[in-house]
């Protein structure tokens, strides 16, 4: 039986191929990057990656990887990016900043059972980094467990000299055993730039665009079992502390959207490459969106919600969004469903319902309609009844109005706020 070699690229479509058998959230982050080979071998010894998802490779490194060497270098730059590692520098020190994010992701591949080429960092099995050099100095420990990229920036701003000679930094954020080079901004593998945009509008609109496709691996990743908790805490606490409702409203839709996968009918993408991978099922998902109009919710907020509401719809068809408007009870000519030919009404109905604010009477509504659906998301000031009806095993997307407040409602569901946007 005759063998064939595979040549470098070949093996690169190889590596990301199998990291879509074991490991969908890298593969699906890696699917969205631009991969080239470099031209510019004596700027770039390994691998290099940008803000914007490119990546370029050397050949002689890749040719010196064995296959799971290979896909954790690849798995490697998937972190960089997913991990936002280049907007969450800020004014850090960029060689100290780098140590700390190769760390971070480092461990999280090895505890995701990926296996590090040799002389990368790369913490023991305690979850411990030792700095060592052959001279006087003595060794110092970086404990990762528990930690974030900013919190290993510290301990190791507090022996930075000493680190920077144990890794042997060039001045330029380069050390050894770092896996790929992190180039800043919009520029290519020699440093150009791209013209893809470094307005603070451009660099917000392409964080964005990366934190969405976080959210859309690790959901790929949970449909299939392969999200580890160390993963989905990553992704959460990533998201976490910026994330506008949006943003959130969109993580609840692509969690519970349901995911499937064949081989009756490839990827027309990978056939080209001369390697099959499946095809993804999506099915509906049905969702409902209570809107309070006691009074409080101005038609400013209202709006700019729906609009919101009808760019999901349209950025995915298979949801199915019916919207019930309430305040003390619920008037049935206020129970609308939005589809592509009627969305836009949604705009403009002049509601029947009006005055005080009874949670229960929308849960009570959707109990005794027999609607179905895994998220309501109830658009509110929060000025509720202590002990609203809460639906059985149903998802609860708090959104509060501008002037809103969460002491009731948080807890009997999650909560975000027209507040949190981010532009």
């Amino acid at each position: 039986m005759i063998k064939f070699q595979l040549d470098t690229p070949q093996r690169i479509i190889k590596s990301k191929i199998d990291l879509n058998k074991t490991h969908a959230f890298f593969s699906y982050i890696l699917l969205n990057m631009q991969i080239e080979k470099t031209e510019h071998t004596d700027k770039i010894p390994t691998m290099a990656v940008n803000a914007y998802g490119d990546l370029w490779w050397n050949k002689s490194f890749i040719d010196g990887l064995n296959a799971d060497e290979l896909k954790f270098c690849l798995a490697h730059e998937v972190g960089h990016v997913a991990t936002l590692t280049f907007q969450r520098e800020k004014q850090r020190d960029h060689t100290i900043w780098n140590i700390a994010t190769d760390l971070i992701i480092n461990f999280m591949l090895t505890e995701e059972g990926f296996t590090a080429p040799k002389g990368v960092l790369v913490p023991n099995h305690c979850g411990v980094y030792t700095f060592t050099s052959g001279k006087t100095n003595k060794p110092i420990d970086i404990d990762l467990n528990d930690k974030n990229a900013e919190q290993v920036y510290d301990e190791l701003m507090k022996h930075a000299k000493i680190i920077k000679v144990m890794v042997e930094a060039d001045g330029e954020g380069n050390f050894k055993g770092q896996v790929g080079k992190h180039i800043k901004g919009d520029k290519d593998d020699n440093g150009k730039s791209q013209g893809k945009g470094n307005s603070p509008s451009s660099i917000q609109a392409n964080e964005n665009n990366w934190k969405r496709k976080a959210v859309e691996a690790s959901t790929q990743a949970k449909m299939r079992g392969q999200l580890s908790a160390t993963m989905e805490s990553m992704v959460s606490n990533l998201l976490e502390p910026v994330i506008d409702w949006r943003n959130k409203l969109f993580a609840y839709i692509t969690n519970d959207l349901p995911v499937d996968y064949t081989m009756r009918f490839p990827s027309r993408r990978s056939i080209a490459t001369g390697f099959y991978a499946p095809t993804v099922i999506k099915e509906s998902l049905d969702l409902i969106v209570g809107v309070d109009v006691s009074g409080s919710i101005s038609i400013e907020e209202y709006t700019e919600f729906m609009s919101e509401v009808i760019g999901i719809v349209n950025s995915y068809r298979q949801v199915k969004i019916r919207v019930i408007a309430w305040a003390s009870t619920v008037d049935e000519r206020d129970d609308i469903e939005i589809n592509n030919d009627t969305q836009e009404d949604i705009i403009t109905h002049k509601f029947y319902n009006s005055g005080g604010t009874t949670l229960s009477c929308l849960t009570d509504y959707i109990i005794k309609k027999e609607y179905t659906t895994k998220l309501l998301v109830v658009l509110t000031d929060g000025y509720v009844e202590n002990k609203p009806t809460i639906l059985e095993g149903v998802d609860t997307l708090f959104i509060l109005s501008k002037q809103g407040t969460d002491t009731i409602v948080k807890n009997h569901g999650d909560v975000t706020s027209l507040n949190n946007v981010t532009i």
